[in-house]
C-alpha cells in the first residue's frame, strides 16, 4: 500500500521556459525547463508503469513518433509509449499536430524528414484550455509553442525524431519509419460525464484518464486499487500525506486516499492503470449508490485508433457493483523510486 506526495524533477529542454509559475516555484539558474516529471520520493520503490509530466513550450517540439510495445520489445526496450495530453493553458495561436495530410510511402516519409518538408505535411490543429488529446503509439505528432500540457504516458522515453527545426539533436528517421502510421489521424475526443464529479477524458488499454471537480469544503475518498496518479490543476486540498495545491501530485496504489477539499474547491486529473473503476471517487459517509444514480447517459468518447470507451450498459453495470460502504484509510510507509529513462 502506498500514498505519497510526488517529488518534482525539472528537465531542461531547448524549447522550454524559465518561469514555471503558477505550476512550480522552481527557479532554474537561467536554463529553459521543458518538463516537470513527477516521481515517487526516495530511492528504493519499484518503477511505476505510468509517467506523469507537465510540458512547457516556448518553441515547437520536434516532429516525432513513439513505438508500440511490440516494436519497443523487439529492440530491447521494456515497452512502447502511448500518451494523452490535457491542455492546462494555451496562447491564442497555440497548436498541436497529429498525423499527416495524406498517406506517405516509407521512401516519401524518409525524404520528408531529411529535407524538412514534413513540417508542411503534418496536420496542425488549434487547441485551447481544457482540450484532451490522445496520441497512440505510431502517431506522428508535434506540440507547438505557447502551451502548458499535462501528459500521462507509458513509462518510456522511446522517442524517434523525424525533424527537429535545426536544433542539431539526433534524428531517428529509420526507426520512425518502422513504427509510424504515416497517414491522417483524428483529433476529436469527446469526454464522457460519469457523475457530477467525474469526467472520463480518455480510455485505452494502458490507462484511464479522468478529470474530477470537487466542491469547496467537501470530503472524498479516492479508491486507488491500481497504480494511480492525482495531479491538482486548480484549488487545494489536504490528503493523508500532505497539503496539496496547484501543480502538486499524489501517487497511490492499493490504498484509499482521503481528500479534504479546501475553501475554493479542487480540480484534479486522475490517471490509473486497468479498466474503469466504478467506485473511484466516493463522498465520505455517503453510499456509493448515490453517486451511481447520477451517472448520465452519454455517448462514449471518440478518439484516435486504439482508444476505447465503456459502453452505456457496461458503465451502468460497473457503477452498480458493490463497493465499500465507508472510506477507510490504512497508513502505509513512504516508498521511493529510481527512474530509468531510455532516451534522455
Amino acid at each position: 500500500m502506498a500514498i505519497e506526495h510526488a517529488r518534482v524533477r525539472t528537465v531542461p529542454k531547448p524549447w522550454g521556459i524559465v518561469d514555471l509559475r503558477p505550476w512550480s516555484n522552481a527557479r532554474p539558474d537561467g536554463s529553459a525547463i521543458g518538463e516537470i516529471r513527477y516521481e515517487r520520493p526516495g530511492s528504493e520503490a519499484a518503477d511505476t508503469s505510468l509517467l506523469l509530466k507537465l510540458l512547457f513550450t516556448s518553441q515547437p517540439l520536434s516532429i516525432q513518433v513513439h513505438p508500440d510495445d511490440a516494436y519497443a520489445q523487439s529492440i530491447g526496450l521494456q515497452n512502447g509509449k502511448t500518451e494523452a495530453w490535457y491542455v492546462l493553458s494555451a496562447t491564442p495561436e497555440a497548436k498541436v499536430a497529429l498525423g499527416l495530410k495524406r498517406r506517405l510511402t516509407p521512401q516519401q516519409l524518409r525524404q520528408a524528414g531529411e529535407d524538412g518538408s514534413i513540417t508542411n505535411l503534418v496536420v496542425w490543429q488549434a487547441v485551447s484550455q481544457g482540450d484532451s488529446i490522445f496520441v497512440p503509439a505510431g502517431t506522428i505528432h508535434a506540440i507547438g509553442a505557447g502551451l502548458v500540457i499535462a501528459e500521462i504516458q507509458q513509462r518510456s522515453d522511446a522517442t524517434f525524431r523525424l525533424f527537429d527545426h535545426g536544433r542539431q539533436r539526433e534524428l531517428h528517421i529509420e526507426n520512425a519509419i518502422a513504427v509510424a502510421d504515416a497517414g491522417p489521424a483524428g483529433f476529436r475526443v469527446i469526454p464522457t460525464r460519469l457523475t457530477d464529479t467525474r469526467t472520463l477524458l480518455i480510455s485505452n488499454a494502458h490507462f484511464m484518464f479522468e478529470r474530477i471537480d470537487l466542491a469547496p469544503n467537501s470530503e472524498w475518498c479516492l479508491e486507488a486499487k491500481q497504480e494511480t496518479w492525482l495531479l491538482i490543476v486548480d484549488g487545494s486540498a489536504r490528503t493523508v500525506s500532505s497539503d496539496v495545491a496547484k501543480g502538486d501530485a499524489v501517487f497511490a496504489q492499493s490504498d484509499r486516499v482521503n481528500i479534504h477539499v479546501g475553501a475554493i474547491g479542487m480540480v484534479g486529473l486522475v490517471a490509473y492503470t486497468g479498466g474503469l473503476v466504478s467506485d473511484l471517487l466516493q463522498h465520505s459517509g455517503l453510499p456509493a449508490e448515490m453517486a451511481a444514480r447520477r451517472l448520465q447517459e452519454v455517448h462514449g468518447p471518440t478518439s484516435f485508433t486504439g482508444a476505447t470507451a465503456p459502453q452505456r450498459t457496461d458503465a451502468w453495470r460497473l457503477f452498480n457493483e458493490s463497493v465499500p460502504p465507508r472510506c477507510i484509510h490504512w497508513q502505509s510507509p513512504s516508498a521511493s523510486l529510481r527512474n530509468r529513462y531510455l532516451y534522455p
